[in-house]
């Protein structure tokens, strides 16, 4: 079971910051070429009319949709951040309360999904498409998922038993079908 410590995470939002950083100075390379291609053609004769029309279009389409896209960026980047940071308190609001190892993981990555499918959602939203035929789409996927993945399903549903009921926690030792070992961690 892969835990995610805290460097970990920190490093990916760095990636991520850098990946974000890299693409908005690749814009702006592309678009600095597009002018001064649009200039040219501009200077030139006629003959690049053509070129000068879609490459305008081209630019339009690019300043219309960047501050989408650069919008979308900033809403993942700081949703991120909150998911992050509220997975934090919660971790810190269930061992104040000294709720079971076991579900305190299956409850930290439960939020966790939740929270970036909601996350996702948002950033679709920004990006201009509509949300409200996407929860139709998720819906109706989640239903051809859930008839494709039932056996997963009974293993999620075997999963929130064995939270429910108990019948081994983090730290105890196992043996089922031939193979033993200690608990470690319980989530979806």
């Amino acid at each position: 079971v892969f835990v995610e410590s805290g460097k970990l995470s920190e490093r990916k939002s760095e990636l991520f910051v850098n990946f974000a950083a890299l693409i908005l100075k690749k814009s702006i390379v592309m678009l600095s070429s597009l002018f001064m291609v649009a200039f040219a053609a501009q200077v030139a004769d006629d003959g690049f009319s053509k070129l000068q029309i879609f490459l305008q279009q081209l630019i339009d389409w690019g300043v219309s949709a960047g501050g989408r896209i650069i919008g979308a960026i900033i809403i993942f980047v700081v949703g991120r951040f909150l998911i992050s940071l509220l997975r934090k308190m919660l971790a810190r609001l269930l061992a104040k309360r000294h709720v079971d190892a076991s579900i305190q993981s299956f409850v930290k990555s439960l939020v966790n999904i939740l929270l970036t499918i909601l996350l996702i959602i948002a950033v679709i939203g920004k990006l201009g498409v509509e949300t409200t035929s996407f929860a139709a789409l998720l819906a109706s996927a989640g239903v051809a998922i859930g008839m494709a993945l039932s056996g997963n399903l009974q293993n999620f549903a075997g999963g929130l038993i064995v939270l429910l009921f108990r019948p081994f926690k983090v730290g105890d030792w196992i043996e089922s079908q031939g193979v033993s070992g200690t608990v470690r961690e319980i989530q979806i």
